[in-house]
């Protein structure tokens, strides 16, 4: 991505393009960077509203940080059911998180999670460098969301993050 140019840009730029080759109307222009521009208040009035749990609104806000800083999206569809249906459990950071992807900006890690039945176990995962997870260290403690018909697939729960 060109120097100075965020995530954001880019994709109003992407837009005005569609738009130049008339495969998007000036009114869906206009409803999209309107869209873009208020993002941030449009999920804080779904969850004051409570049609947006506090998990998904925290994912929600952590995908919105990363895309408008050119990090690229936190959080796709199987993280997100896996955030509203998944089992509980804490974890323990186990290798702090670290570049693998520059282009995507993703961040790898460790973790040793602790189901409420069984043996803990180790798992890696990846999160948007832009997320505050960034700055977690060896011993912290957070909680994820699990899939009970395959653990190793988990999701970090960053409604709790940082209280």
């Amino acid at each position: 991505m060109p120097s100075g140019v965020t995530g954001g840009d880019s994709t109003l730029e992407q837009l005005k393009g569609l738009q130049a080759a008339g495969v998007i109307d000036a009114e869906t222009f206009e409803m999209i960077e309107s869209s873009m521009k208020n993002a941030s208040a449009q999920l804080d009035q779904l969850h004051a509203s409570g049609a947006m749990s506090d998990e998904i609104y925290a994912q929600a806000m952590a995908s919105l940080n990363a895309a408008n800083s050119g990090a690229g999206a936190s959080v796709d569809a199987a993280e997100l059911q896996l955030l509203q249906h998944g089992e509980s459990a804490p974890a323990t950071v186990l290798t702090a998180p670290a570049p693998i992807d520059q282009a995507a900006g993703r961040l790898a890690m460790k973790l040793e999670v602790h189901p409420a039945a069984g043996a803990p176990y180790e798992v890696d995962c990846t999160i948007a460098a832009a997320h505050p997870a960034a700055a977690m260290k060896v011993g912290d403690f957070l909680q994820v969301k699990l899939d009970p018909t395959d653990p190793k697939h988990v999701a970090i729960d960053w409604a709790g993050f940082g209280t």
